[in-house]
């Protein structure tokens, strides 16, 4: 039930028109230690991946050693869609991901989060699987 009420509120533009509904698969991989052994079981080139953290872990005051926790843990899973994930001609990876900021409510100033995606710019893109995070587009554009 819980996963048909969330298929419900999810919306695809341009598919309504399609003869057969989108079936959306979404799972949890988690932080837990014991499952990153069979990570590589769920990866595929073929899904769209989202890697979330909270903003409040990057936010310029957060102690120093909270900000590299938070940036170990986006490493290590930037790296695992890069060792997993099949490699397109130009380097990038097939499948998309985005990182996804959380607790927004408690990092309300625009510049923390200008602060925030800089350091993520300057923190992870040097990683091959940088060219594949998908592009924040507001929705007014």
């Amino acid at each position: 039930p819980y996963m048909k009420q969330l298929g419900e509120d999810l919306s695809f533009e341009g598919l309504e028109d399609k003869a057969e509904p989108l079936k959306v698969s979404i799972w949890d991989l988690g932080g837990q230690d014991q499952f990153y052994s069979i990570h590589h079981l769920f990866l595929s080139r073929f899904g769209v991946y989202v890697i979330v953290f909270s903003m409040e872990w990057l936010r310029p005051l957060a102690p120093p050693e909270t900000q590299q926790r938070c940036l170990l843990f986006l490493r290590y899973w930037i790296a695992s869609l890069s060792q997993f994930l099949a490699f397109g001609e130009n380097g990038s990876t097939t499948a998309p991901f985005a990182l996804v900021g959380s607790h927004k409510d408690t990092v309300p100033d625009l510049s923390e989060h200008k602060a925030i995606s800089k350091l993520l710019y300057e923190e992870l893109s040097h990683s091959p699987a940088w060219s594949s995070i998908i592009d924040f587009k507001s929705a007014s554009d």
